[in-house]
């Protein structure tokens, strides 16, 4: 049985999976006190965007969070998926964070304006 996929930023603040001992334990989602489902991948993206909050963060290193080594289009159209999913999760859950994207660069997570 394969360990289970984790992520650690290196040095120079690039994501990469870490396998061993202290990644076969499952990361779990919490959104306002409350667990979230959702997939070790999609934990993983989100935990990448979270560490870089306000930071645009390049596709390359979201690709590989997602296991991919390339960041081509049909990578980016399933890192797009990623995030419409992070998208509405966000919103159904209330969280004051935006996903936004920064045209042909990636993706950033940031804080969003409270609605009066």
């Amino acid at each position: 049985m394969k360990p289970k996929r984790s992520v650690a930023k290196t040095r120079n603040g690039q994501v990469r999976p870490v396998r061993g001992s202290a990644s076969r334990q499952k990361s779990v989602l919490y959104l306002n006190g409350r667990q979230v489902r959702a997939t070790q991948t999609q934990v993983a993206l989100l935990e990448c965007l979270h560490a870089h909050k306000g930071r645009v963060v390049p596709y390359a290193p979201l690709c590989r969070v997602i296991g991919h080594k390339e960041a081509r289009d049909p990578q980016l159209h399933i890192l797009r998926q990623y995030a419409a999913w992070i998208t509405k999760l966000l919103r159904a859950h209330k969280v004051p964070l935006v996903l936004t994207v920064a045209w042909g660069t990636g993706y950033a997570l940031c804080e969003a304006e409270p609605r009066p």
